[in-house]
């Protein structure tokens, strides 16, 4: 290894024990060259759902894991010494969106207001710094330069959560035929899922969808923590919450954050042809609007689906840290 990793463990004032329930251990892992500049660059990369930070460091079969990526990058030149940062957000529903809730936590303010200036203190840095992810990653990417001008130079979104009308809206009676043997009653799910020895395919799908009730619909005075966009014993459509999840939709949440993505320096944007979860055409509504108003960016389709592209964080990379 041309690096060393280093864990970051945060006595947080965001995410504190009234979280530890749903989001038990806000951390991060880092890899860094072995000498570090204070002009050394920073890539902040964020995990897709059911995954984390400390994902990034495993071994993989067939595949690189990012380190071992980055080692290779290194050695062939192709972009110059960085340090990669992985926030490990890790919830007890299987992953994060990384915006501030008042269920799971200000998981976007912990990255911004706490880890930023800790690795910045940790390597004396006064460089730019980067973020990027894939699917929930990649959609928090896009919601940091949204919601947190200044703080990152440029994000790459791979394949990221958008166009929610035909990502997720279908699933919804998905959630309700689901949690039809619990009665509609959510605590016995969870309950049920944290105890089983297996959860099946099904079970994680419902764990996200719920997941995202509670960063796109939090609610404390709902008896769940959050609001449900869906009839559990209809399965209709409640427009009011569905409208709050719309809200949150990069497609949509575009109009009034203009001005803040604007002011990124670099801004990369993709998604395979055969996504099974339907987010090319929530890419390609989020191309066609950043054309519309002039923002600047790279956009790339490629021929694959959802699943385990890491490969292309290849081409970001290099996007990211090169100079135009």
């Amino acid at each position: 290894m041309q690096g060393q990793i280093h864990e970051v463990k945060l006595q947080s004032r965001y995410i504190t024990e009234t979280f530890s329930d749903v989001c038990p251990d806000p951390k991060a892992f880092v890899y860094a060259p072995k000498n570090v500049s204070p002009d050394t660059p920073v890539v902040y990369v964020l995990a897709p759902w059911l995954s984390a930070g400390r994902a990034f460091l495993h071994w993989k079969p067939f595949r690189e894991n990012f380190p071992e990526r980055l080692d290779r990058l290194w050695s062939e030149s192709a972009i110059p010494k960085c340090i990669a940062v992985f926030p490990d957000l890790f919830t007890t529903f299987g992953g994060s969106q990384y915006i501030n809730s008042s269920y799971f936590g200000p998981h976007a303010d912990f990255i911004t207001d706490e880890l930023v200036p800790e690795v910045d203190r940790m390597f004396g840095l006064k460089s730019k710094r980067y973020i990027m992810g894939r699917s929930s990653g990649g959609f928090g990417a896009m919601r940091m330069a949204m919601d947190k001008p200044g703080t990152f130079a440029g994000i790459a979104c791979h394949s990221g959560d958008m166009g929610f009308e035909q990502m997720v809206r279908g699933d919804l009676t998905t959630l309700a035929r689901g949690l039809d043997r619990y009665k509609g009653n959510i605590h016995d799910f969870i309950k049920y899922s944290r105890q089983t020895e297996k959860l099946s395919g099904l079970d994680t799908h419902l764990l996200m969808l719920l997941g995202t009730c509670g960063f796109y619909s939090p609610n404390p005075k709902s008896k769940w923590g959050y609001d449900l966009p869906v009839d559990l014993h209809t399965a209709q459509i409640d427009t009011g919450v569905w409208r709050q999840w719309l809200d949150h939709d990069p497609v949509n949440r575009i109009e009034g954050t203009q001005k803040n993505v604007e002011a990124l320096e670099k801004f990369y944007l993709e998604c395979g042809t055969k996504d099974q979860y339907n987010l090319l055409y929530g890419a390609r509504q989020l191309h066609a609007k950043l054309k519309t108003m002039g923002i600047d960016h790279q956009y790339e389709e490629f021929d694959d689906n959802h699943s385990a592209t890491d490969y292309r964080f290849d081409v970001s990379l290099r996007y990211l840290l090169l100079d135009k």
